[in-house]
C-alpha cells in the first residue's frame, strides 16, 4: 500500500499557533509504501461450542513520514531563518527508513449456562519501532502495548440482556536517544450495561463506564466515571412507538482526557464535556412487508 503526504505536510509554511511547538511542512515529501502480511486462525468446538480465534499480522514500511525535531537549548537562529527562543521545539515531517510494527490478539469464548450467558477472554500485544530525527540524531520510539480482557454477553432472553466487560492495557515507551520521554503507565476500561423490558411494556436501560488513565499529571485524575440511566414506555400496536426519558452523566464526572505520544514528546489533554443533561425521545418503527 501507499500513503500520500498530506496538503499540510507538504506546504513550506511555518506554523507558530503554538509558540513553544512550531512546524513546517516539507515540499521534497515522498509518499511512503507499507507492506504487511497477516495471519488468521478460527476454529469452533460444535460440541460444546467454544470458539478459538488468533490473529497476527506485521507491517513495515519505507519511506515513513517521520518528523525532524530541533530542539533549541538557547536562542537559536536556524539556517532557514527561523528564530527559536530557548526551549522551543520545531518539527518537519522527512522520509525515514526503518518503521517496523507487529500485534497479535487471540480470544476464547465459550458458553457460561449457569447464568445463560456468554464468556470470551482476549490477550492482545502491539509494539513498534517509529523512526524520528532529534536534533540530528536518530532516534528510535519502541512502543509495547500488552493487553488483556474479559467479557460476559447474556442470551437468556428478548426482554433482558446484559453485558459485562473490562480490558486493561499496560504500556512501555522507549527511546533510543530522547530518553527523557521514556514512560510506562497502566490503563484500563470497565464497562456494564443492562437492558430490561418488564410488564411486556416498560424498559430499563442503564451503562455504566469506569476508565482510568495511568501516568498523568497529579493535578488530573486518572479516574473517570460515567452513568446513563434511561425509563421509558411501548406503546401502540406491536409495540412500535416507543417514549423514554433519559439521564446522561448522571453523576456529572463525565471527564475527556487524551494523551498523545511522539518520538520526541508527550502531550495530556483534558477538555470540557457537555456534563449532565436530560433527553426525553420519542421512536416510531415503521414495518412494512410485501
Amino acid at each position: 500500500t501507499t500513503s500520500a503526504p498530506s496538503v499540510t505536510q507538504l506546504q513550506n509554511v511555518l506554523d507558530n499557533s503554538n509558540s513553544l511547538q512550531l512546524s513546517i511542512g516539507n515540499p521534497d515529501l515522498k509518499q511512503e509504501y507499507g507492506h504487511n502480511i497477516t495471519l488468521r486462525l478460527s476454529t469452533i468446538n460444535f460440541s460444546n461450542m467454544n470458539t478459538f480465534f488468533a490473529m497476527i499480522s506485521g507491517t513495515y514500511k519505507n519511506d515513513y513520514i517521520g518528523t525532524n525535531t530541533t530542539i533549541a537549548s538557547n536562542d537559536t537562529t536556524l539556517p532557514s531563518g527561523i528564530f527559536l527562543n530557548s526551549g522551543t521545539q520545531l518539527s518537519k515531517p522527512q522520509n525515514i527508513n526503518g518503521y517496523v510494527s507487529a500485534q497479535t490478539f487471540m480470544t476464547y469464548g465459550l458458553p457460561a449456562d449457569i447464568i445463560s450467558s456468554n464468556m470470551n477472554f482476549n490477550l492482545s500485544v502491539y509494539c513498534s519501532r517509529k523512526p524520528g530525527i532529534v536534533n540530528d540524531n536518530n532516534n528510535y520510539s519502541n512502543s509495547f502495548t500488552y493487553g488483556l480482557g474479559a467479557t460476559i454477553s447474556s442470551n437468556m432472553s428478548t426482554d433482558i440482556d446484559f453485558l459485562v466487560s473490562t480490558t486493561s492495557n499496560y504500556n512501555v515507551i522507549k527511546n533510543s536517544y530522547s530518553t527523557d520521554n521514556d514512560e510506562e503507565y497502566f490503563s484500563q476500561i470497565t464497562n456494564v450495561r443492562l437492558f430490561w423490558l418488564f410488564l411486556e411494556q416498560f424498559l430499563f436501560q442503564g451503562e455504566l463506564t469506569h476508565k482510568y488513565d495511568g501516568g498523568l499529571s497529579e493535578d488530573l485524575d486518572p479516574n473517570t466515571i460515567s452513568l446513563n440511566l434511561g425509563f421509558g414506555v411501548k406503546i401502540f400496536e406491536n409495540r412500535r412507538g416507543e417514549l423514554k426519558f433519559t439521564v446522561y452523566d448522571v453523576l456529572n464526572q463525565n471527564t475527556n482526557i487524551s494523551r498523545q505520544t511522539t518520538d520526541y514528546y508527550y502531550q495530556q489533554n483534558s477538555t470540557n464535556v457537555v456534563g449532565r443533561f436530560f433527553l426525553l425521545s420519542f421512536t416510531y418503527n415503521l414495518r412494512i412487508f410485501s
